[in-house]
């Protein structure tokens, strides 16, 4: 008996699926974008930190870091060496602050020697080139730099470091485990051989120091830490980084990406649930006479019900088991395009666990589609359903020739959509929705596309950053700046060693009521006294400061009491920085000097004039670096791909979901307009009211759906900015202008189609279009 119902079951399934085969492949192509896109951006979020963890293995990657000064770093390095839970350290890199030129670019670097091999613990791979020998004139320059400059190996370069300079080859490119790649983490890292080390000053030169630590037992990593930070000198600055915190410092992006995926995702599964509803209402009026056949011979309502689910059901799975395999390839090609940016090498988690999961939900809410679609279909006995009773009869259609308003086309118009209040109900919904969608997909790409790209993005309110040779006094190099023609406004930032209620930390100290940097606030409120401060989303994360907190802050040897009053995300420097006004610093360290200078220029200005006009004036001591060369290198492609490919899909996804709906709907209507050829109404009449019908569906559609679409997109970008911060709404007008004409012509396809070829059949071919 269970295999013969089993039987029953799948022919009806398949004829069912035959002869409406476009209705079921909307259906695949929908779950399949939905279950790609969701899956994608949940297996991302879980694989950028996995590949850290991969990565580190394979490199035998230090557990913490450790920056110091250099004079301090050797007996530091010993003693850290000897700690019993200490199991490895790298080698120990002394690092001079420099100068990179090349491809016709300067960036401020961080120049530190290479071991004569790679070591045995490290942070080093080396993406492209080879590992240089001891006594070659070369550099590695740090992956992200490289493709800043525009060179790789080969190229021709110039390293000016504490000692002079050295004009070299770049053999390689390194990623560097230890860091985020330039641009998010300045100055450029580039390591150099021994022989070209001494040429440029040698360890004389250096001004810190850093190296890696393996722990034995990961349990005891912050006691080992507080270990190596006692083994400092009293007045020594120390810097001490677990390596994870560099993908922390990333998650903001990682974050970005994910929630515009599920939204994306989101948008496509709600089409797909609106798309089932409506065919399964259609399919009830459309097989009414078979439905009341098997009712009639036995059936029960929940058995048909489970047909019609098996006929809804197994398009949605095809499409999410489809869907499953793009969004492992997505998530990958995705995570490679992150984490490349940490030297990391991509390695997917949980995929699985999170692509079972998803699916499930998809495939489950399908079926509950199916569930609400047939919940009146009980109430019609199987009599009257057999007699095709279970369709609303067009009696009240005809009759509306006779009476009413107005002229015949917007009156029978209207009866037309009367006729079938369920199914106009549910084409306006899939209208709605499908043009909220295209709404949604052309503000996201926007939006996106200026959060990879627009300065103030990544901290960045100004155009150029400045650094200055430090036997260039401070005041001069000010003096100069405000002296040169075409410079708006700039100003002078403070970088210098803290810490805060004994976290060890890097404090930026700013001139208040200054815009020229922004920082994105996640909690809390701005700074309002010099007894205030923000501090970064990392820092928050790993020392457990909040908000409202009161702290110790140490800057050298001179202690004060400050208030946290906000946690804020910068991409710059990855969240671990805390923030202040510089008349407190001032107040700390009177004769603290400026780390750099920011510097936005006058509207209009020839930037390669200002900046000549600049270097000349202070003899070239001046290391100029344009916004745009410091964001040329973080996802805005691959935000910009993703958001292309899935903008596009899921306008073609709404696109067919309403074309699907509406024809549907017109298809309907053949049997009503052959009644009415029968009964003598003209063709021009009916092609008329054809035509109202489509604008009384598809005008108060459009009404309703701009507005709703701007606001809904606006909404879901705010929520997801609180998370992630910085994500500003971009409402792109003449975009919107192109794309709601070019998506209204899928519905009016899926309308016009139908509605012709009844209009041009012979009433008993109308007639006899009944299904």
């Amino acid at each position: 008996m269970r295999r013969r119902r089993a039987r029953a079951y799948l022919t009806f399934g398949v004829a069912s699926i035959r002869q409406r085969w476009w209705e079921a492949a909307v259906q695949v192509g929908v779950a399949l974008l939905a279950m790609a896109v969701v899956g994608a951006g949940l297996v991302t979020a879980s694989s950028v930190p996995a590949s850290y963890a991969a990565t580190k293995l394979r490199l035998n990657g230090p557990d913490l870091w450790v920056g110091t000064q250099s004079a301090a770093a050797p007996a530091l390095y010993a003693e850290v060496a000897r700690l019993s839970q200490v199991s490895a350290t790298t080698p120990m890199y002394m690092v001079q602050s420099g100068v990179v030129r090349a491809g016709g670019k300067e960036l401020p670097a961080a120049i530190s020697p290479l071991p004569d091999t790679p070591p045995l613990v490290g942070s080093l791979t080396v993406a492209g080139g080879a590992w240089p020998a001891p006594d070659a004139n070369v550099a590695l320059l740090e992956r992200g730099a490289a493709q800043s400059m525009g060179v790789g190996p080969g190229s021709d370069a110039t390293v000016v470091g504490g000692g002079g300079s050295v004009g070299l080859r770049i053999s390689a490119e390194v990623r560097d485990i230890s860091h985020a790649s330039y641009p998010l983490s300045t100055p450029a890292l580039v390591y150099v051989t021994r022989s070209v080390w001494q040429a440029l000053g040698g360890d004389a030169a250096a001004t810190t120091a850093r190296f890696g630590a393996r722990i034995r037992d990961l349990s005891q990593l912050r006691a080992t830490a507080l270990a190596i930070r006692d083994l400092a000198p009293a007045g020594v600055p120390i810097a001490i980084n677990d390596g994870a915190l560099v993908v922390e410092g990333l998650q903001p992006l990682v974050l970005a990406l994910e929630g515009f995926l599920v939204l994306f995702g989101l948008f496509g599964l709600v089409a797909c649930l609106f798309f089932i509803v409506g065919t399964t209402r259609a399919d009830l009026i459309r097989h009414a006479r078979t439905l009341g056949i098997l009712r009639a011979t036995g059936w029960s309502l929940r058995q048909v019900r489970w047909l019609l689910m098996l006929q809804r059901g197994a398009p949605v799975l095809l499409g999410v088991l489809v869907g499953a395999v793009a969004a492992v390839a997505l998530a990958g090609w995705m995570t490679d395009q992150v984490v490349q940016l940490m030297g990391l090498s991509a390695a997917l988690d949980a995929a699985p666990l999170v692509l079972a999961g998803t699916g499930a939900v998809f495939l489950l809410a399908a079926l509950a589609a199916v569930r609400l679609a047939t919940r009146g279909f009980g109430r019609t006995s199987p009599g009257a359903t057999l007699a095709a009773g279970y369709r609303q009869p067009p009696s009240r259609l005809a009759g509306s020739l006779e009476v009413g308003r107005g002229g015949i086309g917007p009156r029978l118009g209207t009866s037309l959509l009367l006729g079938r209040p369920g199914r106009t109900s549910t084409a306006v919904a899939v209208l709605l929705l499908g043009l909220v969608t295209v709404i949604f997909s052309v503000i996201t790409e926007a939006t996106l596309s200026s959060f990879g790209s627009e300065p103030s993005t990544w901290g960045y309110a100004y155009d150029w950053r400045v650094d200055y040779v430090k036997g260039l006094a401070p005041a001069d190099a000010q003096h100069a700046l405000d002296g040169t023609a075409g410079i708006a406004a700039s100003l002078p930032v403070y970088d210098v060693n803290a810490t805060i209620d004994g976290n060890r930390t890097d404090a930026r100290f700013v001139t208040p009521a200054q815009d020229l940097l922004r920082f994105h606030l996640l909690t809390g409120r701005t700074i309002a006294s010099d007894s205030e401060v923000l501090i970064g989303a990392g820092l928050a994360a790993s020392t457990g400061l909040a908000p409202g907190r009161s702290v110790l802050l140490q800057v050298g040897s001179a202690p004060t009491t400050v208030l946290i009053a906000g946690v804020y995300r910068e991409l710059d420097n990855l969240g671990q920085v805390l923030v202040g006004r510089d008349s407190l610093l001032l107040g700390l360290q009177p004769k603290a000097t400026p780390a750099y200078f920011v510097v936005r220029l006058q509207p209009g200005a020839d930037a390669a004039g200002v900046r000549s006009r600049l270097e000349q004036s202070v003899a070239g001591q001046f290391v100029v670096s344009p916004v745009s060369d410091l964001i040329a290198v973080p996802l805005g492609n691959v935000f910009q791909a993703v958001l292309l490919i899935l903008g596009f899909g899921l306008a073609v996804v709404a696109g067919m979901v309403m074309f699907a709906m509406t024809m549907i709907l017109a298809d309907e209507h053949t049997f009503v307009i052959g009644i009415l050829k029968a009964i003598g109404a003209r063709r021009r009449q009916l092609a008329a009211s054809l035509a109202w019908a489509a604008g009384l569906l598809i005008v108060p559609a459009v009404v309703l759906a701009v507005p709703a679409g701007i606001l809904l997109t606006a909404a879901l970008i705010a929520a997801l900015s609180q998370v992630v911060g910085g994500v500003d709404v971009v409402l792109p007008v003449a975009a919107l202008a192109i794309a709601i004409p070019i998506a209204l012509l899928a519905p009016i396809l899926g309308f016009a189609i139908p509605a012709r070829a009844a209009l041009a059949a012979s009433p008993l071919e109308a007639i006899g279009m009944e299904r």
